[in-house]
């Protein structure tokens, strides 16, 4: 019988590609945490503490925690100040990069999140309610407030007056440094991710409760006078079953947002998978980034500033962008090259944005895993922008580099898919 094959030719339009890279851990260790203090220097942990002084390109082990312990929650303040907090109710604190730890108990039970807003004065929140104060950059700690009974997710302080701590059925502030708590029990709903980028304008994300526990929607707040009035930005609704969990938020500017965390099928771990998305507008709409490999969740992500991010979770997996991603890429599959290319930008000299087209033959070396990548360089070879880290149909495509937060200077874009690589110049003229 003969086989008759029909080719479909697609028009493909300004979709979504990740633009988050794969760093090389070298484990395969669930992380669970990460902080960065600049775009080159930050700590990952779990059962052990690796830390990256090259933007993620190395990790280096530097301390494993001890026996049935691990590190579920960490900031740095600066290159060698850091605490975090563990599983087994643990405050451990470095005062050398992470090299070398101190640790004090402050309950048994798991601690969720804590917050410094300075090097002396810190907060703790965990499971049952619990909630502890520092004022001598972590050696005592004290109870700092009275709340129900059930787990305490998130605490942010913007200064040490002004807080705020969200958890399951609770949502609390203070403006006097946890002398004095609003608590508002709401049942139903929880607040797992608090974040604000000044002091007015903020977000606390979490899940709405329906039918059971394993049916979840997502639930958003938004403030824009300091955490006195709170907005609901999405309450969704869900079929049984279903549930999506923030774990971690941050926002880079007042649109643009990110959140991490994981989806499943009840009960849970059964069919889980991670969740990375988001917004331009302010919260009110998420976009989904595909990332190159799945991990049963993403637990922690932080941006050192407004283009630079890392995501981390389990099976080892830290994911990096450098430009705020995803970017759009247009592609055009009707097209179908002979050969690779890398046509050279335009505008150049170029200011603040330019376009970069290349073109993917049908070739019989590509193999279904194989990854195309378009990166920018500076005149000293450091990578400080990946344009496209994704598998890629025959077809020419274009994308835009947005330089607006580059300084005037030549710098190098390079196409390599397996075996082919071209890198060629542009500048850049403000």
């Amino acid at each position: 019988m003969k086989k008759y094959y029909i080719l479909i030719t697609l028009i493909l339009t300004t979709n979504l590609y990740s633009q988050w890279e794969l760093l090389p851990t070298g484990t395969n260790m669930q992380f669970f945490s990460c902080s960065f203090v600049n775009p080159e220097t930050g700590w990952a942990a779990g059962t052990s503490v690796y830390c990256t002084t090259n933007g993620g390109e190395n990790w280096n082990l530097l301390y494993n925690a001890p026996a049935g312990d691990r590190l579920d929650c960490m900031i740095f303040k600066n290159t060698y100040t850091g605490w975090a907090g563990s599983y087994q109710g643990w405050i451990y604190k470095t005062t050398d990069g992470g090299h070398n730890w101190s640790r004090v108990r402050i309950w048994t039970l798991r601690i969720f999140d804590i917050s410094f807003p300075d090097l002396n004065t810190g907060w703790a929140v965990g499971e049952d309610g619990n909630c502890k104060k520092t004022t001598n950059g972590g050696i005592n700690w004290f109870v700092n407030g009275t709340f129900s009974a059930y787990d305490l997710y998130s605490v942010c302080f913007l200064n040490n007056n002004s807080g705020f701590i969200g958890g399951l059925y609770q949502f609390a502030s203070t403006s006097n440094g946890g002398l004095n708590w609003n608590i508002n029990f709401t049942y139903g709903n929880v607040i797992t991710a608090i974040n604000f980028i000044n002091n007015s304008t903020g977000w606390a994300l979490g899940h709405k409760f329906y039918y059971s526990a394993s049916c979840s929607g997502l639930y958003i707040l938004k403030t824009q006078d300091g955490g006195l009035n709170w907005n609901v930005l999405r309450d969704d609704s869900c079929t049984y079953g279903f549930h999506t969990r923030v774990l971690d938020a941050q926002f880079v500017t007042a649109d643009i947002g990110y959140y991490c965390g994981y989806f499943a099928y009840a009960p849970p771990p059964a069919s889980q998978s991670h969740i990375l998305r988001k917004t331009t507008n302010g919260g009110t709409q998420w976009t989904n980034i595909n990332l190159s490999h799945t991990c049963n969740s993403l637990e922690d992500l932080d941006f050192a500033d407004l283009q630079t991010g890392y995501v981390a979770g389990y099976s080892g997996y830290i994911y990096k962008t450098t430009n705020g991603g995803p970017v759009a890429l247009t592609g055009n599959s009707q097209n179908r090259p002979m050969e690779y290319s890398l046509f050279q930008n335009y505008p150049n000299p170029f200011n603040p944005s330019t376009k970069i087209k290349f073109d993917v033959p049908p070739d019989s070396r590509l193999r279904g895993n194989d990854i195309v990548t378009l990166k920018i360089y500076d005149v000293l070879g450091r990578v400080i922008a990946t344009l496209v880290n994704e598998q890629l149909k025959p077809g020419t495509y274009e994308t835009e580099w947005d330089a607006s937060n580059y300084s005037s200077g030549v710098y190098f874009y390079r196409l390599i898919i397996q075996n082919y690589s071209e890198t060629r110049k542009m500048v850049l003229i403000k």
